[in-house]
């Protein structure tokens, strides 16, 4: 997965989904992803691959990575309820924000 190309579409789905408040920190080049007050995804472009944390559905976050390799347990995250998924393209940008949309749908609740 191209970088430029996944954070294109990335821009384009945001779009899409509402009430979504991005805190930009330029200094360690991360994206902070709230609803509701609630931080729902982290994306980390300091470096590629980049990196995109999300919440997560426990069993979900465990059959991802026991399945993908760049699906792995965050580092300063809560890594029950959360994934890093490594941007390489194991997974289709589709399928990440598939996984991105599961964790906006979580923080309504």
């Amino acid at each position: 997965m191209n970088s430029e190309e996944f954070i294109k579409k990335f821009n384009d789905y945001l779009i899409k989904l509402s009430g979504i408040i991005i805190k930009e920190n330029q200094l360690i080049h991360e994206k902070l992803f709230y609803f509701n007050d609630h931080l729902f995804a982290v994306l980390n472009f300091n470096k590629e691959p980049y990196k995109l944390s999300i919440i997560c559905d426990k069993k979900l976050a465990n059959l991802l990575k026991s399945r993908y390799e760049e699906v792995v347990n965050p580092t300063n995250l809560y890594p029950e309820k959360w994934i890093t998924i490594i941007l390489t393209g194991q997974l289709t940008t589709e399928e990440v924000l598939d996984l991105f949309r599961h964790a906006y749908e979580i923080s309504h609740n």
